[in-house]
């Protein structure tokens, strides 16, 4: 997973991309790393504050710039936004779990497992990168809501639980 720049059969005008690309990840120099640094797989988002750009790779922050990524400056971003994968099992298993079906009447909210998934979606003008999807967090988080028995409220719910500034002042 994660944008990596093999690409066959090159153009002209790829292969210049490519090349200046690999100008900018010479000069990126890391200012902040985000995401799970114990696992050597996980996706992480590294950004230069000098440069003013990104890149968003598979492993660590100190060999990124081995699988060759694409650097894309913060002009370049269009659209940026969380998304919540939001959802409910009847056990507490972490491996392939199996999603609760049916309609979930308050008074079961405490014998069931909420479970999240954060994805950060973001959308460029980059000729090879125009849509990321970058999940936040390695393992999903599983969370058991202790019942009182009354009306318990999971968070506030928008549309699909997709969350963009200008929709979120609307909806809210």
């Amino acid at each position: 997973m994660g944008l990596f720049s093999k690409l066959k059969g090159l153009s002209p005008e790829e292969k210049v991309a490519k090349e200046e690309n690999k100008k900018q990840l010479e000069k990126f120099e890391v200012t902040k790393s985000w995401g799970v640094k114990k696992h050597p797989d996980a996706i992480q988002f590294i950004y230069d504050e000098n440069m003013k750009a990104f890149v968003v790779v598979e492993g660590p922050d100190d060999t990124f710039k081995e699988r060759n990524p694409f650097v894309i400056g913060f002009d370049e971003v269009k659209d940026v936004w969380l998304e919540i994968d939001e959802w409910w099992t009847e056990d507490a298993e972490k491996f392939n779990p199996v999603r609760g079906y049916g309609i979930l009447t308050q008074d079961r909210y405490s014998q069931v497992f909420w479970r999240y998934d954060f994805y950060l979606n973001i959308e460029t003008t980059h000729p090879f990168a125009e849509k990321i999807r970058y999940k936040m967090n390695y393992n999903t988080n599983i969370l058991k809501v202790p019942g009182t028995h009354l009306f318990v409220h999971r968070g506030l719910e928008l549309n699909e639980k997709n969350y963009r500034r200008p929709e979120i002042k609307v909806q809210v």
